[in-house]
């Protein structure tokens, strides 16, 4: 028989615990759970947060994809169609996210129909963001937030099997900019909501 091996517990890349491993993992990460709780270092996340770190990993895999293949030349052509799966997704939850704050629970996938409901002050927030931010992804004056996240609409759907149909034209650098624009405007009406 195996002996226990003993593993350590880490927060925020912080060692604050060990425990025998049983070798089950839903038996490890409910001892885990148990020792984070008895030590006060349990909180559940709420929704809001969950969707809101969801988004983040998407977004943070498209921009490693861009970083590491697509950016520079030659450029991976194998790392298109994730780099547009992920970011577009990661967009989707973003929207979710928002309407979620907004007290909403919204489905489907389509961009535009997620932000054409979207409430009208956070509009204005991710309008504002996008405007003082555009110069840092070169957005051409005449095209802007919502002209990139139309081209973006349904971008999860369709570039899941793109090998099914024609490739369409992807902005690289313009979708990066959604991202951001909406992860920044998550993270100030979060930061909004929990100082009122």
């Amino acid at each position: 028989m195996p002996t226990p091996k003993r593993k350590d517990i880490l927060l925020n890349g912080i060692v604050v615990g060990s425990y025998e491993s049983t070798g089950d993992e839903k038996k490890d990460i409910e001892i885990t759970r148990e020792i984070l709780k008895k030590k006060s270092l349990w909180k559940k996340k709420s929704m809001i947060d969950m969707m809101f770190n969801q988004a983040q990993s998407f977004a943070y895999t498209a921009n490693h994809l861009f970083e590491k293949d697509i950016r520079n030349h030659p450029r991976k052509f194998h790392s298109f169609a994730p780099f547009v799966v992920n970011a577009a997704f990661s967009i989707e939850i973003y929207l979710k996210t928002l309407h979620h704050l907004h007290g909403k629970k919204i489905k489907g996938h389509s961009l535009t129909d997620l932000y054409k409901i979207l409430d009208t002050d956070y509009k204005s927030i991710i309008n504002r963001i996008a405007e003082e931010t555009r110069n840092l992804y070169q957005i051409e004056q005449e095209k802007g937030f919502d002209y990139y996240l139309s081209s973006l609409d349904r971008a999860f759907v369709k570039w899941r099997y793109i090998y099914e149909r024609d490739v369409e034209k992807i902005y690289f650098l313009p979708t990066i900019y959604v991202m951001q624009v909406l992860d920044k405007a998550c993270v100030k009406i979060r930061k909004n909501q929990k100082t009122i």
